[in-house]
């Protein structure tokens, strides 16, 4: 092909917007009750199912481990704007709809229903960018759409406490508040949708750059070939770490912070929601606004890491520095995240993030990089990172979870707790609220954040084994 047969397009970037769209919207929806969980505990009833409110957040990876795999496969066979185009569609009827969810059982099948639609979001970006973007601007281009996916993991951390208490009492009238939140970003989510079938385009009249394959390779063949690929696997046990890592920490943000204050201050605090129970629903929203805060300043460090660390990988065509960079960085934060409270904690979030998050692009570009994968099994290569973090992104929570409830200051918090609700369970208003102890004494968390610190220290490991990328694209 002759030089004139490339072109490229000024456009590449406003396809790449529509795109970060759709991908903000997914996790908008999927994360947005993760900071907000006891307002949904009091919108469902004073007896609601804790481990239903536990599996609107931890559903996600569990679905995505499921379906990641074959819903990269799907991306490399049909494209990646049709497959978005249905996760659009389906995310605003979807948003819309689960806001008046009678109960929690419904309101767990429209999370599934966002998590399954949303992972073509999740499998398409390498796919965009090797049709509408040169090489050059590969780790760029990833590190925006990324980028997209961490605001989206963001906003609704600090923005769904803050609603949640704008809109209504988040105890008394909890499910008005909740419904009209999720109006909100159903709202949001239908808007994305026409926006996206106006600007996105499968492909541009040329392509940016000539490329290695032009065939494309049958799915079973494309998986037999991934699978033996050593790069593959030793990229899928950093995703796995990673991810236990982030959403590990996300998913118990808000109960971290909240142990994690010291012991006088939570002593008060249930002293202060006996003496007049009217300040339980602050001290239960400053709760969540607190934890909500430390979660979106790691997805904030994540999303200033995203717009600078990919860059400069591009630039200086380098990829295993910027990823054992974040692996190193990741055991000393996570310990100050977990043990400690105050401003050290803000800042150790904010840093976790910049590092450890700013590293999904750069793996999915060297996993696009890698010879035997190459651009057109792009799509299956992500699936199947997404398949093996997801993974772990189900494992870490439920093993913080475990490590909370079996350690003896949670029991001890428990008892405490029960003890003062039976001495005023007389009072018949208490019946209508959720038993959520406002006191959850320090260190509870202790226990499962040693184990997350070793599955950082377990990353960098494997990261030493990655082989950089840099000089087999210009072989």
């Amino acid at each position: 092909m002759s030089k004139s047969q490339y072109q490229v397009y000024r456009r590449r970037w406003a396809v790449l917007g529509s795109y970060c769209l759709v991908f903000f919207t997914a996790q908008l929806l999927w994360i947005e009750f993760a900071t907000i969980t006891q307002t949904v505990a009091f919108a469902y009833g004073p007896f609601a199912d804790q481990s239903l409110i536990a599996l609107l957040t931890i559903e996600g990876p569990l679905v995505s481990f499921i379906l990641s795999f074959p819903f990269g496969a799907a991306i490399d066979k049909w494209g990646w704007r049709n497959p978005l185009g249905v996760t659009a569609a389906s995310l605003a009827v979807i948003g819309v709809l689960r806001a008046f969810s009678p109960d929690l059982i419904t309101l767990l099948i429209s999370q599934v229903a966002i998590t399954t639609v949303g992972l073509f979001a999740f499998n398409g970006i390498s796919k965009l960018t090797t049709q509408w973007f040169p090489f050059s601007e590969g780790a760029t281009a990833q590190g925006i759409g990324t980028l997209s996916q961490f605001v989206g993991l963001m906003v609704p951390l600090f923005l769904s406490p803050i609603l949640v208490n704008t809109l209504g009492n988040p105890l008394l009238n909890s499910f008005e508040s909740l419904r009209d939140t999720s109006l909100i970003y159903g709202f949001i989510a239908v808007i994305v949708a026409i926006i996206f079938f106006a600007v996105a385009r499968e492909k541009p009249p040329k392509p940016p750059e000539p490329r290695v394959e032009e065939e494309k390779i049958p799915t079973r063949k494309g998986f037999s070939r991934i699978l033996k690929v050593k790069q593959f696997w030793v990229l899928s046990t950093v995703f796995f770490g990673g991810f236990i890592v982030y959403l590990g920490l996300t998913t118990w943000m808000e109960r971290i912070v909240s142990s994690n204050a010291p012991a006088f201050q939570k002593f008060l605090e249930i002293y202060l929601a006996q003496s007049n129970p009217y300040l339980l629903p602050f001290l239960v929203s400053q709760s969540q606004v607190q934890g909500g805060l430390v979660a979106a300043l790691i997805t904030l460090g994540g999303i200033l890491g995203c717009l600078t660390l990919p860059a400069i990988s591009d630039r200086i065509n380098r990829r295993k520095p910027f990823m054992a960079l974040a692996a190193v960085t990741a055991p000393p934060l996570i310990y100050i995240i977990g043990m400690m409270n105050g401003e050290i904690v803000m800042l150790a979030a904010f840093l976790l993030g910049f590092f450890l998050l700013s590293a999904l692009p750069v793996a999915f570009q060297m996993a696009m990089e890698t010879k035997a994968i190459g651009p057109m099994l792009a799509g299956l290569a992500v699936g199947g990172l997404f398949t093996f973090g997801n993974l772990g992104g189900a494992v870490g929570p439920l093993v913080m979870e475990s490590l909370e409830t079996s350690s003896i200051n949670y029991i001890l918090s428990q008892l405490f707790y029960w003890q003062n609700y039976i001495t005023i369970i007389s009072r018949a208003w208490w019946f209508s609220l959720l038993p959520s102890a406002p006191l959850a004494l320090p260190g509870i968390f202790y226990s499962a954040i040693f184990f997350v610190v070793i599955v950082s220290i377990a990353v960098i490991v494997a990261v030493a084994f990655l082989k950089d990328t840099h000089a087999e694209t210009k072989t």
